[in-house]
């Protein structure tokens, strides 16, 4: 499997500073896991591959106590398959 992930630096600062948060979809992970290493997993590609400074970044594995909506349909586990980037 392919991921590219597009990321608007613009785009992602409107919305952590209107809302608090950012979503990044693209990120993906196995499918019925949920180790701690994943969350560290994308911190490093995003200090890596996009230079954002690791003293920025804190990892936590929160999906099974945060979806944004219902994972009954497949749409809804799509969009429960994310990367929340939040305002400390």
């Amino acid at each position: 499997m392919v991921q590219k992930l597009f990321l608007d630096a613009k785009t992602m600062a409107q919305d952590i500073r209107t809302t608090g948060r950012v979503a990044l979809y693209g990120i993906y992970f196995d499918f019925d896991k949920a180790e701690v290493k994943r969350a560290e997993d994308v911190v490093k590609v995003l200090t890596t591959q996009f230079r954002v400074g690791a003293w920025r970044l804190k990892s936590y594995g929160v999906c099974p106590v945060a979806p944004v909506t219902s994972n009954k349909t497949e749409e809804g586990r799509a969009k429960n398959r994310r990367v929340e980037l939040v305002e400390q």
